[in-house]
């Protein structure tokens, strides 16, 4: 995989914002909140010598179920 500037558009980028959606459904969520990835807006991957990849993240998200729009975030995992 690419390291550097993740296109927001493209596989990489919408499968790490996946995994914070999943994190964000675990760790908030419940049966009248549900969240949803909105927009990437930039991603970077880094090769991290032991540990695999690091990945940095803007993205927006929103509650689907009032479909309210929560924050801008910033993740990095």
């Amino acid at each position: 995989m690419a390291t550097g500037e993740l296109n927001p558009n493209h596989y990489p980028a919408r499968r790490a914002a996946q995994v914070v959606q999943h994190y964000l459904n675990t760790r908030y969520g419940s049966p009248f909140r549900l969240i949803g990835v909105q927009t990437v807006h930039s991603g970077n991957a880094e090769d991290v010598a032991d540990s695999g990849r690091k990945y940095q993240l803007e993205l927006s998200v929103n509650d689907i179920i009032t479909n309210v729009g929560l924050s801008f975030f910033l993740f990095f995992f």
